[in-house]
């Protein structure tokens, strides 16, 4: 009976041994759970502002996207419209070159009669200085017809 009081003892011994380790064991579980349940408390804290910062940055650059877009059409629509005005202006250019030159054409053709009436009339007036003023009148309407002459 000794023997096995003592073994008695001794698996009451080594229970009580067991359940200290089992409880130091939880207990050491229990603060590494803690320090575990903090340490990703943290990392989902730092994840979840950085998809704060993400989210926004997203947003920002949506945002940014819909007003470049916008401004490209205007900038194209602005284009499409000096476009047009210039294209206008070009031709407005081309029809006023085009009526300079008809002018300038017109200008010489009228500069050359006038010199050539001026010259007619020098000689005329050479000649008539010699002849009476009725003959002189009825030369000058006949050499020149008045409506022949455009301007």
């Amino acid at each position: 009976m000794l023997t096995e009081h003592q073994d008695s003892e001794s698996y009451q011994s080594e229970i009580i041994r067991l359940k200290n380790k089992i409880y130091n064991i939880s207990k050491s579980n229990i603060n590494s759970q803690k320090i575990l349940e903090e340490k990703y408390t943290i990392q989902i804290e730092q994840l979840k502002q950085e998809n704060y910062q993400l989210r926004k940055a997203i947003q920002e650059y949506e945002e940014y996207k819909l007003k470049s877009e916008s401004y490209y059409e205007e900038v194209n629509k602005t284009l499409v419209v000096a476009k047009a005005k210039l294209q206008e202006l070009h031709e407005k250019n081309q029809f006023l070159e085009k009526c300079n030159s008809e002018l300038e054409s017109k200008y010489k053709d009228t500069k050359s009669l006038l010199s050539i009436m001026v010259e007619n009339n020098n000689c005329i007036s050479n000649y008539s200085k010699d002849i009476p003023i009725n003959e002189n009148k009825s030369c000058l309407l006949g050499k020149f017809d008045t409506n022949s002459i455009t301007i």
